[in-house]
């Protein structure tokens, strides 16, 4: 992963992640290549971006957001004050 210095923007990294670290089957390889080179999912994973900026006014990372449940829109400001 990145802290070996592996390059973590390349599909074949994230395949060999996938399947040297994570269990991902031999019959599932095609797949996940096919979701990875096509953006498959990157609209979902834009709209949470844009969410997380307006619901929580999140500007930059890491940034956690403590008791929160899904869906709920409290949010006590500030996180340190």
């Amino acid at each position: 992963m990145y802290e070996r210095g592996e390059n973590v923007s390349r599909v074949d990294t994230l395949v060999n992640i996938g399947t040297e670290r994570l269990g991902v089957s031999a019959s599932e390889v095609d797949d996940l290549k096919l979701h990875l080179d096509n953006n498959v999912g990157a609209k979902d994973v834009m709209k949470d971006i844009q969410t997380g900026r307006r619901r929580y006014k999140i500007q930059g990372v890491p940034f956690f957001v403590i008791g929160a449940v899904d869906g709920e829109e409290s949010f006590l400001g500030q996180p340190y004050g």
